[in-house]
């Protein structure tokens, strides 16, 4: 059985959360979806912990349809946020996108500040 992997949702409202992210990749995309509330597209990140390279996936249509800002995802992005975001490692060299091991998701959950991470 593979080890689980993890994305950290972030909401408009400022919570922060780690969820499972799917391996499989027509299920990782259907959790992606669910998570930003519709089609995504991937936003580059800075690094946080570790000089980690980092991607966020983000509701594609969210400023049309005019999503509220996001803005602890905003100021990790570097840039204006709306809807819900998700932070992943950035894509490998072939293009994939796979999710954080239980250690990286803790590190990256308290570099960006969440003390008591709810229960997922």
């Amino acid at each position: 059985m593979a080890a689980s992997t993890y994305a950290i949702v972030i909401k408009e409202d400022g919570s922060v959360m780690r969820r499972d992210l799917p391996t499989d990749l027509e299920k990782q995309v259907d959790a992606l979806q669910d998570y930003v509330n519709g089609y995504f597209e991937f936003v580059r990140m800075n690094p946080i912990v570790d000089e980690q390279p980092l991607t966020m996936a983000v509701n594609d249509e969210g400023l049309i349809v005019q999503m509220r800002e996001n803005l602890t995802a905003t100021v990790l992005a570097g840039q204006l946020i709306v809807g819900p975001a998700v932070v992943l490692p950035a894509p490998d060299a072939e293009g994939n996108v796979t999710g954080f091991d239980n250690p990286s998701a803790t590190k990256m959950l308290a570099a960006i500040g969440v003390i008591n991470e709810p229960p997922f």
